[in-house]
Protein backbone atom coordinates (compact mmCIF):
# COMPACT_ATOMS: atom_id res chain seq x y z
CA UNK A 1 0.00 0.00 0.00
CA UNK A 2 3.04 2.56 0.84
CA UNK A 3 4.18 1.29 -2.78
CA UNK A 4 1.35 1.92 -4.35
CA UNK A 5 0.84 5.39 -2.54
CA UNK A 6 4.79 6.27 -3.28
CA UNK A 7 4.08 5.47 -7.07
CA UNK A 8 0.59 7.43 -6.81
CA UNK A 9 2.62 10.85 -5.63
CA UNK A 10 5.26 10.34 -8.21
CA UNK A 11 3.30 10.05 -11.34
CA UNK A 12 1.18 13.23 -9.78
CA UNK A 13 4.05 15.18 -9.55
CA UNK A 14 5.38 13.96 -12.49
CA UNK A 15 2.06 14.97 -14.09
CA UNK A 16 1.92 18.83 -12.28
CA UNK A 17 5.42 19.69 -13.36
CA UNK A 18 4.63 18.26 -16.82
CA UNK A 19 1.87 20.45 -17.16
CA UNK A 20 3.82 23.58 -15.27
CA UNK A 21 6.94 22.91 -18.38
CA UNK A 22 4.23 23.01 -20.85
CA UNK A 23 2.94 26.10 -19.49
CA UNK A 24 6.34 27.89 -19.12
CA UNK A 25 6.86 27.12 -22.70
CA UNK A 26 4.19 28.77 -24.04
CA UNK A 27 4.63 32.00 -21.89
CA UNK A 28 8.21 31.91 -23.29
CA UNK A 29 7.17 31.34 -26.80
CA UNK A 30 4.19 34.71 -25.96
CA UNK A 31 6.94 36.62 -24.98
CA UNK A 32 9.81 35.71 -27.98
CA UNK A 33 6.70 36.29 -30.29
CA UNK A 34 5.67 39.74 -28.48
CA UNK A 35 9.07 41.15 -28.28
CA UNK A 36 9.56 40.35 -32.12
CA UNK A 37 5.98 42.32 -32.65
CA UNK A 38 6.67 44.87 -31.02
CA UNK A 39 10.37 45.57 -31.64
CA UNK A 40 8.54 45.71 -35.87
CA UNK A 41 5.51 48.03 -34.39
CA UNK A 42 7.78 50.52 -32.85
CA UNK A 43 9.79 51.30 -35.43
CA UNK A 44 6.81 51.94 -37.73
CA UNK A 45 5.88 56.23 -37.50
CA UNK A 46 3.50 57.03 -34.91
CA UNK A 47 3.53 58.25 -31.18
CA UNK A 48 7.17 57.32 -29.86
CA UNK A 49 7.81 54.90 -27.58
CA UNK A 50 8.17 57.19 -24.36
CA UNK A 51 4.56 58.40 -25.10
CA UNK A 52 3.16 54.64 -24.29
CA UNK A 53 1.81 54.27 -21.33
CA UNK A 54 2.39 50.04 -20.07
CA UNK A 55 -0.68 49.13 -19.83
CA UNK A 56 -2.98 50.84 -21.87
CA UNK A 57 -0.29 52.14 -24.63
CA UNK A 58 -1.97 55.26 -26.29
CA UNK A 59 -5.42 55.69 -25.80
CA UNK A 60 -5.41 58.36 -23.86
CA UNK A 61 -3.54 60.40 -26.26
CA UNK A 62 -6.11 59.02 -29.05
CA UNK A 63 -9.34 59.06 -27.42
CA UNK A 64 -10.94 61.64 -25.48
CA UNK A 65 -14.66 61.61 -23.68
CA UNK A 66 -14.46 58.01 -25.08
CA UNK A 67 -14.19 58.97 -28.84
CA UNK A 68 -11.46 59.82 -30.97
CA UNK A 69 -10.10 63.29 -30.64
CA UNK A 70 -10.29 64.78 -34.09
CA UNK A 71 -8.01 67.66 -33.72
CA UNK A 72 -5.35 64.90 -32.45
CA UNK A 73 -6.06 62.95 -35.54
CA UNK A 74 -5.47 65.84 -38.18
CA UNK A 75 -2.12 66.47 -36.32
CA UNK A 76 -1.47 62.56 -36.65
CA UNK A 77 -2.37 63.06 -40.44
CA UNK A 78 -0.24 66.08 -40.43
CA UNK A 79 2.54 64.31 -39.44
CA UNK A 80 2.37 60.99 -40.77
CA UNK A 81 0.96 61.30 -44.17
CA UNK A 82 1.42 58.24 -45.28
CA UNK A 83 0.30 55.78 -42.00
CA UNK A 84 0.46 55.73 -38.40
CA UNK A 85 0.85 53.19 -35.46
CA UNK A 86 -1.20 53.50 -32.50
CA UNK A 87 -0.89 51.14 -29.41
CA UNK A 88 -4.55 50.05 -28.16
CA UNK A 89 -3.13 48.80 -24.93
CA UNK A 90 0.41 47.12 -24.23
CA UNK A 91 0.23 44.77 -26.32
CA UNK A 92 -2.41 45.86 -29.26
CA UNK A 93 -0.65 47.97 -31.89
CA UNK A 94 -3.26 49.09 -34.79
CA UNK A 95 -2.20 50.44 -38.31
CA UNK A 96 -4.52 53.83 -38.89
CA UNK A 97 -4.09 53.73 -42.86
CA UNK A 98 -3.62 57.17 -44.19
CA UNK A 99 -2.69 57.91 -48.18
CA UNK A 100 -4.98 56.22 -50.61
CA UNK A 101 -1.97 54.51 -52.07
CA UNK A 102 -1.29 52.59 -48.83
CA UNK A 103 -5.49 51.83 -48.81
CA UNK A 104 -5.52 50.58 -52.04
CA UNK A 105 -2.89 47.97 -51.00
CA UNK A 106 -5.02 46.83 -48.18
CA UNK A 107 -8.49 46.93 -50.16
CA UNK A 108 -6.79 44.52 -52.33
CA UNK A 109 -5.80 41.75 -49.99
CA UNK A 110 -7.37 39.01 -49.15
CA UNK A 111 -5.07 38.22 -45.89
CA UNK A 112 -7.00 37.16 -42.85
CA UNK A 113 -8.22 39.78 -40.52
CA UNK A 114 -7.20 39.97 -36.86
CA UNK A 115 -9.49 38.50 -35.21
CA UNK A 116 -7.31 37.06 -31.92
CA UNK A 117 -7.17 38.19 -28.64
CA UNK A 118 -6.81 42.08 -29.45
CA UNK A 119 -7.71 41.91 -32.47
CA UNK A 120 -9.19 45.27 -34.06
CA UNK A 121 -12.26 43.35 -35.43
CA UNK A 122 -12.49 40.68 -33.09
CA UNK A 123 -15.42 42.57 -31.07
CA UNK A 124 -17.56 43.00 -34.39
CA UNK A 125 -17.17 39.30 -34.93
CA UNK A 126 -20.22 37.99 -32.73
CA UNK A 127 -22.55 40.46 -34.63
CA UNK A 128 -21.41 40.43 -38.11
CA UNK A 129 -19.83 36.97 -38.62
CA UNK A 130 -18.02 36.88 -41.50
CA UNK A 131 -19.13 38.85 -44.16
CA UNK A 132 -17.31 40.86 -46.48
CA UNK A 133 -16.16 42.93 -43.95
CA UNK A 134 -14.08 40.24 -41.69
CA UNK A 135 -13.87 37.21 -43.40
CA UNK A 136 -10.46 36.40 -45.23
CA UNK A 137 -8.50 34.27 -47.46
CA UNK A 138 -10.94 31.66 -50.37
CA UNK A 139 -14.62 33.15 -48.10
CA UNK A 140 -13.64 36.81 -48.80
CA UNK A 141 -12.65 36.06 -52.14
CA UNK A 142 -15.76 33.98 -53.02
CA UNK A 143 -17.99 36.64 -51.38
CA UNK A 144 -16.28 39.28 -53.02
CA UNK A 145 -17.01 37.43 -56.15
CA UNK A 146 -20.41 37.19 -55.66
CA UNK A 147 -20.98 40.80 -54.40
CA UNK A 148 -19.27 42.68 -57.37
CA UNK A 149 -22.35 42.83 -58.83
CA UNK A 150 -25.04 44.15 -57.02
CA UNK A 151 -22.49 47.76 -57.12
CA UNK A 152 -22.75 47.81 -60.72
CA UNK A 153 -24.05 51.37 -62.11
CA UNK A 154 -27.17 49.88 -63.58
CA UNK A 155 -27.70 48.00 -60.19
CA UNK A 156 -27.19 51.41 -57.89
CA UNK A 157 -28.62 53.66 -60.58
CA UNK A 158 -32.61 53.40 -59.11
CA UNK A 159 -31.33 53.68 -55.36
CA UNK A 160 -30.59 57.31 -56.62
CA UNK A 161 -34.61 58.04 -55.82
CA UNK A 162 -34.00 56.68 -52.19
CA UNK A 163 -31.02 58.89 -51.89
CA UNK A 164 -33.08 62.02 -52.39
CA UNK A 165 -35.63 61.02 -50.25
CA UNK A 166 -33.76 60.63 -47.44
CA UNK A 167 -31.08 63.68 -48.17
CA UNK A 168 -34.68 65.37 -48.14
CA UNK A 169 -35.89 64.40 -44.42
CA UNK A 170 -32.58 64.95 -43.35
CA UNK A 171 -32.37 68.63 -44.94
CA UNK A 172 -35.70 69.50 -43.81
CA UNK A 173 -34.18 68.02 -39.93
CA UNK A 174 -31.16 70.54 -40.54
CA UNK A 175 -33.41 73.66 -41.30
CA UNK A 176 -35.52 73.18 -38.28
CA UNK A 177 -32.44 72.40 -35.92
CA UNK A 178 -30.99 75.58 -37.88
CA UNK A 179 -34.06 77.97 -37.15
CA UNK A 180 -33.59 77.61 -33.28
CA UNK A 181 -30.45 79.62 -33.73
CA UNK A 182 -28.13 77.00 -31.45
CA UNK A 183 -25.48 74.18 -32.05
CA UNK A 184 -26.69 70.87 -33.04
CA UNK A 185 -24.99 67.10 -33.13
CA UNK A 186 -24.64 66.71 -37.32
CA UNK A 187 -23.09 63.56 -37.35
CA UNK A 188 -25.90 61.53 -35.58
CA UNK A 189 -28.41 63.70 -37.98
CA UNK A 190 -26.25 62.38 -41.08
CA UNK A 191 -25.65 58.80 -39.62
CA UNK A 192 -29.11 58.64 -39.14
CA UNK A 193 -29.74 59.57 -42.83
CA UNK A 194 -27.44 56.95 -43.66
CA UNK A 195 -29.02 54.11 -42.15
CA UNK A 196 -32.50 55.30 -43.36
CA UNK A 197 -30.69 55.14 -46.94
CA UNK A 198 -29.12 51.56 -45.99
CA UNK A 199 -32.31 50.07 -44.63
CA UNK A 200 -34.24 50.75 -47.71
CA UNK A 201 -31.67 49.73 -50.30
CA UNK A 202 -30.28 47.09 -48.36
CA UNK A 203 -33.97 44.99 -47.88
CA UNK A 204 -36.61 47.48 -48.65
CA UNK A 205 -37.02 48.14 -44.34
CA UNK A 206 -39.16 51.01 -44.20
CA UNK A 207 -38.50 53.08 -40.50
CA UNK A 208 -38.52 56.46 -39.12
CA UNK A 209 -34.80 56.22 -37.59
CA UNK A 210 -34.22 60.12 -38.78
CA UNK A 211 -36.82 61.54 -36.98
CA UNK A 212 -36.36 59.13 -33.55
CA UNK A 213 -33.36 56.66 -33.98
CA UNK A 214 -34.09 55.72 -30.64
CA UNK A 215 -37.70 55.03 -31.18
CA UNK A 216 -37.43 51.59 -33.60
CA UNK A 217 -36.53 48.60 -31.60
CA UNK A 218 -34.04 47.60 -34.78
CA UNK A 219 -32.08 51.05 -35.40
CA UNK A 220 -31.61 51.12 -31.27
CA UNK A 221 -29.88 47.85 -31.27
CA UNK A 222 -27.92 48.58 -34.25
CA UNK A 223 -26.81 51.42 -32.36
CA UNK A 224 -25.83 50.42 -29.44
CA UNK A 225 -24.27 47.03 -30.63
CA UNK A 226 -21.83 49.80 -33.02
CA UNK A 227 -21.64 51.47 -29.40
CA UNK A 228 -20.71 48.72 -27.48
CA UNK A 229 -17.96 47.30 -30.23
CA UNK A 230 -15.86 50.65 -29.93
CA UNK A 231 -16.23 50.38 -26.07
CA UNK A 232 -15.02 46.74 -26.09
CA UNK A 233 -11.91 48.27 -28.46
CA UNK A 234 -10.65 50.74 -25.93
CA UNK A 235 -11.19 48.69 -22.58
CA UNK A 236 -8.03 46.34 -22.02
CA UNK A 237 -9.55 43.94 -19.76
CA UNK A 238 -12.65 43.35 -22.11
CA UNK A 239 -10.48 41.97 -24.81
CA UNK A 240 -11.37 38.94 -22.53
CA UNK A 241 -14.14 37.05 -23.89
CA UNK A 242 -15.23 36.07 -20.91
CA UNK A 243 -14.83 39.15 -18.52
CA UNK A 244 -16.48 40.86 -21.58
CA UNK A 245 -19.70 38.28 -21.40
CA UNK A 246 -19.98 38.87 -18.12
CA UNK A 247 -20.10 42.53 -18.16
CA UNK A 248 -23.32 44.72 -18.20
CA UNK A 249 -22.14 46.18 -21.43
CA UNK A 250 -21.18 42.73 -22.83
CA UNK A 251 -24.48 41.03 -22.13
CA UNK A 252 -26.34 44.27 -23.46
CA UNK A 253 -24.37 43.59 -26.55
CA UNK A 254 -25.33 39.87 -27.37
CA UNK A 255 -28.27 40.78 -26.69
CA UNK A 256 -28.86 43.57 -28.76
CA UNK A 257 -27.35 41.27 -31.81
CA UNK A 258 -29.47 38.14 -31.03
CA UNK A 259 -32.25 40.75 -31.43
CA UNK A 260 -30.79 41.88 -34.98
CA UNK A 261 -30.32 38.24 -35.64
CA UNK A 262 -33.36 37.45 -35.26
CA UNK A 263 -35.15 40.82 -37.61
CA UNK A 264 -32.96 39.27 -40.16
CA UNK A 265 -33.23 36.21 -40.44
CA UNK A 266 -37.18 36.46 -40.57
CA UNK A 267 -37.05 39.05 -43.83
CA UNK A 268 -34.52 36.93 -45.42
CA UNK A 269 -36.93 33.82 -44.64
CA UNK A 270 -39.75 35.89 -45.57
CA UNK A 271 -38.34 36.86 -49.05
CA UNK A 272 -37.10 33.66 -49.50
CA UNK A 273 -40.69 31.89 -49.47
CA UNK A 274 -42.15 34.54 -52.07
CA UNK A 275 -39.38 34.22 -54.37
CA UNK A 276 -39.89 30.42 -54.23
CA UNK A 277 -43.82 30.73 -54.69
CA UNK A 278 -42.84 33.03 -57.52
CA UNK A 279 -44.88 35.83 -55.97
CA UNK A 280 -42.52 38.54 -56.23
CA UNK A 281 -43.81 41.76 -55.91
CA UNK A 282 -43.34 44.28 -58.22
CA UNK A 283 -41.01 46.82 -57.14
CA UNK A 284 -38.54 49.37 -59.10
CA UNK A 285 -35.82 48.04 -57.79
CA UNK A 286 -33.43 45.17 -56.80
CA UNK A 287 -32.77 45.63 -53.28
CA UNK A 288 -29.45 44.19 -51.58
CA UNK A 289 -31.41 41.45 -49.94
CA UNK A 290 -32.70 39.97 -53.37
CA UNK A 291 -29.12 40.24 -55.47
CA UNK A 292 -28.02 38.08 -52.15
CA UNK A 293 -30.66 35.27 -52.48
CA UNK A 294 -29.81 35.28 -56.23
CA UNK A 295 -26.23 35.41 -56.59
CA UNK A 296 -24.46 32.31 -57.59
CA UNK A 297 -21.14 31.13 -58.18
CA UNK A 298 -19.50 29.59 -60.87
CA UNK A 299 -20.65 25.74 -59.71
CA UNK A 300 -24.00 27.25 -59.15
CA UNK A 301 -24.12 27.35 -55.59
CA UNK A 302 -25.09 30.59 -53.71
CA UNK A 303 -24.74 31.75 -50.19
CA UNK A 304 -25.79 29.73 -47.48
CA UNK A 305 -28.38 31.83 -44.85
CA UNK A 306 -25.63 32.39 -42.36
CA UNK A 307 -23.80 34.25 -45.01
CA UNK A 308 -26.95 36.35 -46.48
CA UNK A 309 -27.37 37.27 -43.00
CA UNK A 310 -24.06 38.28 -42.48
CA UNK A 311 -23.95 40.14 -45.39
CA UNK A 312 -27.05 42.19 -44.73
CA UNK A 313 -25.62 43.16 -41.17
CA UNK A 314 -22.07 44.19 -42.14
CA UNK A 315 -23.72 46.75 -44.90
CA UNK A 316 -26.13 48.12 -42.52
CA UNK A 317 -22.73 49.06 -40.14
CA UNK A 318 -20.69 50.10 -43.01
CA UNK A 319 -23.51 52.34 -44.74
CA UNK A 320 -24.76 53.71 -41.40
CA UNK A 321 -21.22 54.23 -39.41
CA UNK A 322 -17.97 53.85 -41.35
CA UNK A 323 -19.64 56.49 -44.55
CA UNK A 324 -21.13 58.26 -42.31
Amino acid sequence: MAYFNLLSGSVASTFVIGILVYLLVICIRFYVNFERKKKFFDNLPGYSVAEKHWLTGHISLYVKNNSIDLEELQSLVKRFPKLFRIWFGFFRPSIQLVHPDTIKIMLKTSEPKPLGIGGNYRPALPWLGEGLLLAGGAKWARSRRLLTPAFHFEILKPYQTIYNSCTDKLLGLIDTYAETGESFELFQLISNCTLDIILQCAFSYQTDCQKDRDHHPYCRAISNVANMVATRNRNVLYFIDFIWNMSKPGRSFNKDCDYIHGVADEVIESRKQVLAAGKQEKKKYLDFLDILLSAKDETGIGLSPTDIRAEVDTFMFEGSYLFS
